[in-house]
């Protein structure tokens, strides 16, 4: 049988339980994963990068008395509400409860829910990992990977942060029930399975997967097969009030669109781990590098669980599997630090002590200067997520709502509006915010059309249309004839930065004596099609005169 990583004795736990200095250490490293997130939502007034969808289906359970709606009216598409619903409900109830403005709820709860999953994270990290210091590592280097908390501390974070949460403490049991043969975790398993069912899609596939990896490494047992079988029930008959609405209402159709709304492949993840592109560190892949020494070090003692869970992650979750491999690229980072550079590093000073940190001799100079260095590594690595902060992953300028809120005020009701930003529509936050802040269509928004056929050819509609930013407007021409379509209002983004994607279509636009400017501020030049122009009409009123100044920069 395939061998894990050992596990902790119950005296061995209890002792580091005991241990103020190692507590203290253990609250310092979730500090620093804290600090990371931190730094970003606080950054901005708004909510991080997505979420418009999300806030709109909010308030429709909110003002639908929780009762789940039959479609939310999301860019008027249609849209069935079939999403995993607990994070709708949990800020809607919050929202309810507290008084507070959803959009600070956006801007906060993922975080908040974040920071919770980073110290649920600990439990697991002590039954997968023996050494101390390596379950320290783990925890920093959790806290620090980027595609860590990204994705999650976004307005769209509401779902991904409870999902992240709940199937960590799934794994968590699930490691116990199989590993360790503790039977009695099954219940505890199936409810944060079914937990993170109701929260987020990708997290349940990840959570189901893993799990039965665990069982396959656990070896073949009668009480494992009747575990997996609670579990499994246990989950379904937890998210049975969802799920069974969503097939009474829309079939099973609705749940194929989803599982098939990737179109990069079934196994397009396995490239990015062929090519070892795994951590998406922009300056220097430091955690990666260690990360990989602890791939060798496991596979040279024969421990071959966390290598095969980094591979089948790749492998099997063709929708962002560099997400959900920071868990096993932790783990695999902290034994590459504590079991290859911290060792390497004591011999190079040719004194020979224990490695286990907070171990006696309490003067241990040489591992003291090795924990140190670790230090060091893992400040470069924050130092560098500080560094690294992609407009991407920002919130809505003053200036894009400002446009937004004009749209929303002098836009016509039935207003068909091209959103140009040049961003791929996966970090397209003023697109989706669009529709949520506007309450006008935006022909090209892809978000939550996933839960509808056809969406990987919108998503190629998308991407064509934004190439338009670099031409001019007869891209737009070639667009809208070849997709049916017909805009009467184009909302072109200004980018905050110094790269300006959009100023070649700005410029044609403006030369375009089909298109009008009516409004012209720091966020956004908005064009209107003008009437001779339009052969369907889209209101009888004109659009209201521009807030900004039509002659100013475009």
């Amino acid at each position: 049988m395939l061998s894990l990583i050992p596990t902790l004795t119950r005296t061995e736990a209890l002792r580091e339980k005991t241990c103020p200095a190692y507590a203290a250490a253990m609250g310092c490293a979730v500090l620093v994963g804290v600090f990371a997130r931190l730094r970003i939502v606080l950054a901005s007034d708004f909510p991080v990068g997505d979420g418009g969808m999300f806030y709109v289906m909010v308030q429709e359970l909110r003002r639908n008395h929780f009762a789940l709606p039959m479609t939310t009216g999301y860019n008027f598409a249609g849209i069935p509400f079939a999403y995993p619903p607990i994070g709708f409900y949990a800020v809607g109830l919050l929202a309810d409860v507290t008084g507070w403005d959803v959009i600070s709820i956006f801007r906060f709860f993922p975080l908040v829910v974040d920071t919770f999953a980073l110290c649920t994270f600990i439990p697991l990290a002590n039954a997968v990992l023996s050494s101390r210091s390596a379950r320290l590592y783990a925890v920093a280097a959790l806290g620090l990977l980027p595609m860590g908390y990204r994705w999650v501390i976004m307005g769209g974070g509401i779902t991904r942060s409870l999902g992240d949460l709940y199937s960590i403490l799934a794994l968590h049991q699930a490691y116990r029930l199989y590993i360790k043969h503790e039977w009695r975790r099954a219940p505890a398993c199936a409810l944060f399975s079914g937990l993170t069912l109701l929260s987020h899609p990708e997290a349940a596939f990840f959570t189901a997967y893993t799990i039965a990896l665990l069982f396959l490494f656990s070896g073949w047992s009668r009480k494992g097969l009747v575990s997996s079988a609670v579990v499994m029930a246990g989950a379904a008959v937890l998210s049975f009030p969802w799920w069974v609405t969503v097939l009474t209402r829309f079939g099973v159709g609705t749940f194929v669109n989803v599982a098939s709304s990737d179109g990069s492949g079934p196994f397009s993840g396995l490239a990015s781990f062929l090519v070892l592109s795994l951590t998406h560190e922009s300056l220097f892949p430091l955690l990666e590098m260690l990360a990989l020494l602890g791939i060798l070090r496991t596979i040279g003692r024969r421990s071959y669980f966390l290598p095969t869970w980094l591979a089948v992650i790749f492998l099997v979750q063709s929708r962002a599997p560099d997400q959900r491999a920071v868990i096993p690229l932790a783990l695999l980072i902290a034994i590459g630090l504590d079991e290859v550079f911290v060792p390497l590093f004591r011999q190079g000073t040719r004194v020979s002590f224990p490695i286990e940190f907070f171990e006696r001799p309490p003067w241990d100079r040489t591992g003291a200067i090795a924990h140190v260095v670790v230090g060091v590594v893992l400040a470069m690595a924050l130092a560098a997520s500080t560094l690294d902060s992609p407009q991407a992953f920002a919130g809505l300028s003053g200036g894009e709502r400002e446009a937004l809120s004009w749209v929303a005020t002098h836009a016509p009701a039935n207003a068909r509006v091209l959103v140009i930003t040049g961003q791929p529509w996966t970090v397209d936050r003023v697109s989706e915010w669009f529709p949520a802040l506007t309450n006008r269509r935006s022909v090209a928004t892809v978000q939550g059309d996933e839960w509808l056929p056809g969406f990987n050819l919108r998503v190629e509609e998308n991407q064509t249309l934004q190439t338009c930013a670099r031409t001019d407007d007869r891209c737009l021409d070639a667009w809208q004839q070849r997709n049916g379509v017909t805009a009467d209002t184009v909302y072109v983004a200004k980018a905050n930065t110094g790269q300006d994607p959009t100023a070649a279509l700005r410029i044609s636009l403006s030369d375009d004596p089909r298109y009008s400017i009516v409004y012209n501020g720091p966020g956004a030049t908005i064009y209107q099609r003008t009437a001779a122009n339009q052969t369907q009409p889209t209101s009888e009123e004109p659009l209201a005169p521009s807030h900004g100044s039509p002659t100013g920069e475009i």
